[in-house]
């Protein structure tokens, strides 16, 4: 390799490593897995670039907090500052970035869990999220029916179709494998991978 090539290379790993070490430059690019693997260091530079970002790098914070499933009263607070009202893209994703990060919308008790997680901050899904909560109580084959909906839905070419069963499976596993419902498809294609691997999980318990 000529030293050209050396020089090359090594600036190449250095953008790389650069990269890897700015969650707004990964939130930017995408690369929501990468977050997640930071995990909650991710926050203050999210939070800090947030306040005075243009919309379309708070689009790309907001997907980030979506994806990386960390309570924050920090990341609440700001988040809060910024509703609008309006019923816009926009706003869809701000709002389920503020249902992840919110530490009053996960609660040990289902019942709290769909009044905080599906009716209070979407009423539109109330009735969706009471089925969620019947959920709890039905037999193994009724679970893996809906669950498998559920799943078949994140795939769905629908943004509000998929934000609902992504909902409900967050209520009903306490998980999100970083699948966010507004990302791009190709950002959404390893989180869809990783729910269908636990729905084949889930199968083989019910078979036992």
């Amino acid at each position: 390799m000529t030293r050209y090539a050396q020089t090359a290379v090594l600036l190449v790993a250095l953008a790389a490593r650069a990269l890897a070490a700015d969650p707004l430059a990964l939130a930017r690019d995408g690369r929501y897995g990468d977050l997640a693997s930071i995990g909650v260091a991710a926050l203050p530079p999210l939070l800090e670039a947030y306040p005075t970002a243009d919309r379309e790098a708070r689009s790309a914070i907001l997907l980030a907090l979506g994806a990386l499933d960390v309570k924050s009263p920090a990341a609440t607070t700001v988040l809060r500052a910024d509703v609008d009202g309006e019923d816009s893209p926009f706003q869809h994703l701000h709002r389920y970035a503020l249902q992840v990060v919110d530490p009053a919308v996960r609660s040990t008790d289902l019942f709290a869990q769909v009044t905080d997680e599906g009716v209070a901050l979407d009423p539109a899904l109330g009735s969706f999220m009471y089925a969620t909560l019947l959920t709890a109580y039905d037999a193994c084959d009724e679970r893996l029916r809906r669950a498998r909906r559920w799943v078949g839905d994140l795939g769905d070419g629908d943004a509000k179709t998929r934000y609902a069963a992504i909902v409900s499976l967050r209520i009903m596993t306490g998980a999100s494998h970083a699948y966010h419902p507004w990302a791009p498809d190709a950002a959404r294609t390893k989180p869809l991978a990783a729910w269908r691997a636990w729905l084949r999980r889930l199968e083989r318990a019910c078979r036992a």
